[in-house]
């Protein structure tokens, strides 16, 4: 399996672990999740991840953003804007709350 994949399969089950309660395995999956996204930084792959946005689950989708954010800020809102109709509680009030900081007080 690629690392691009291997971050989305993270992501997946980093989303099944935080609806199922399982806060301590998904804190392991989301340590995992950072080591593999330096892996695909290290090896330039970040346009293919990024790439994927669209196509991913919720999960992926919140995480490529907050990975993408630094390096094309209107292209991680567009997606924290998408993720606020996301049927995952923790992942809206996570987008909510970063798009209000990303408008800056004016927002």
């Amino acid at each position: 399996m690629n690392a691009v994949d291997e971050y989305i399969r993270l992501a997946d089950a980093w989303e099944r672990s935080m609806e199922e309660g399982d806060s301590d395995t998904a804190n392991t999956l989301h340590d995992r999740l950072l080591e593999v996204f330096q892996s695909i930084s290290r090896k330039k792959q970040e346009d293919a991840l990024f790439d994927r946005a669209d196509t991913t689950n919720d999960a992926a989708c919140f995480f490529i953003a907050s990975h993408l954010k630094e390096r094309d800020a209107r292209r991680a809102l567009g997606l924290y804007e998408r993720l606020i109709r996301s049927p995952h509680p923790f992942i809206v009030m996570s987008a909510k709350h970063i798009v209000k900081e990303m408008a800056g007080p004016e927002g």
